[in-house]
């Protein structure tokens, strides 16, 4: 749990970081896309419980097996970081069609 949070703050400074560094005086557009399937993208939902499942086994165990509950939430906070940061770029879903242009709005 510790890791997605120190993960997202990461996010959240970056993001703060590459807007700040951006001219304020040049026009904006936001292209809006829609899906073309009405199916559920896969954001790691699952990882939050299973981080917390294993989290409150450690805290429970004191005979020496905690350790590899540890290991196991690290290893899941690892697989979690690696899914959530390679999202599926935006260029290879409208070329496989999956997302279809519908409009362009001025900011």
């Amino acid at each position: 749990m510790v890791a997605y949070i120190v993960y997202q703050g990461i996010l959240i400074k970056s993001r703060k970081e590459i807007s700040s560094r951006l001219s304020q005086e040049k026009k904006r557009f936001k292209i809006v896309f829609q899906n073309n399937k009405k199916k559920r993208q896969f954001h790691a939902y699952l990882f939050p419980i299973l981080h917390t499942i294993a989290f409150s086994f450690y805290m429970g165990l004191d005979d020496g097996t905690e350790a590899a509950f540890l290991v196991l939430n690290g290893l899941l906070a690892y697989l979690f970081i690696w899914i959530e940061s390679g999202v599926i770029p935006l260029t290879y879903a409208y070329q496989k069609k999956y997302l279809e242009f519908k409009e362009l709005k001025k900011l």
